[in-house]
């Protein structure tokens, strides 16, 4: 689920956000967050070789072509994980690989041009700081928004019904387009209309 800036997925119990000006979408096999400046930080997932550490994962499996600087293992909320850099064709990777318990690991990635270097490791920083592994009753919480259909009122205004949607910015412009309605429009009691709810 994707809300603004923030990728959570109850199944897996992981929740992440990406920093100011990326844009998160969702494909069936990763996450993909893209900035203006063509920074992308990638979330996917992969198998964990049999007693194979996360250091290792990093230097001979997912960056062995590429021959990766340091690779140092570290923890993410008490889990085992390693971080490393690689040099790409154009620019700069820094890879983040958390095991998961159930023999995948979380693979992040941040891949930055030459000119982006030192914007890539701010960015990697954030991603790291912003993941959350959550609990059983954290994900179990977490529900997709939906498309509610409402029926004007007498006294109901564009307004009253944006205040009523979902989130906390942008709700009056998402209303209006959301129903094909202009500035100015009058709402007629009776009128089917559509708001974004949780």
């Amino acid at each position: 689920i994707i809300a603004g800036r923030q990728f959570s997925h109850p199944g897996l119990k992981v929740q992440f956000k990406v920093p100011v000006g990326f844009e998160l979408e969702n494909f069936p096999d990763k996450v993909v967050a893209i900035h203006e400046n063509d920074m992308k930080v990638i979330f996917d997932m992969a198998n964990r070789p049999k007693g194979l550490g996360m250091k290792e994962y990093i230097a001979d499996i997912w960056a062995a072509q590429a021959k990766p600087g340091a690779v140092k293992s570290i923890t993410v909320q008490g889990r085992e994980a390693a971080i490393g850099t690689v040099a790409t064709k154009g620019g700069t990777a820094h890879l983040l690989a958390i095991a998961n318990g159930d023999g995948r690991i979380f693979r992040f990635g941040v891949l930055a041009s030459s000119s982006q270097r030192a914007n890539a490791e701010t960015v990697f920083d954030s991603v790291r700081r912003n993941i959350k592994f959550l609990s059983n009753a954290a994900a179990r919480a977490i529900k997709p928004l939906r498309v509610s259909i409402i029926t004007v009122q007498s006294g109901d205004s564009i307004n009253s019904l944006a205040r009523l949607m979902a989130g906390q910015q942008g709700r009056r412009s998402l209303f209006l387009v959301l129903n094909g309605l202009k500035e100015g429009n009058s709402l007629v009691p009776g009128q089917r209309l559509k708001l974004i709810v949780n």
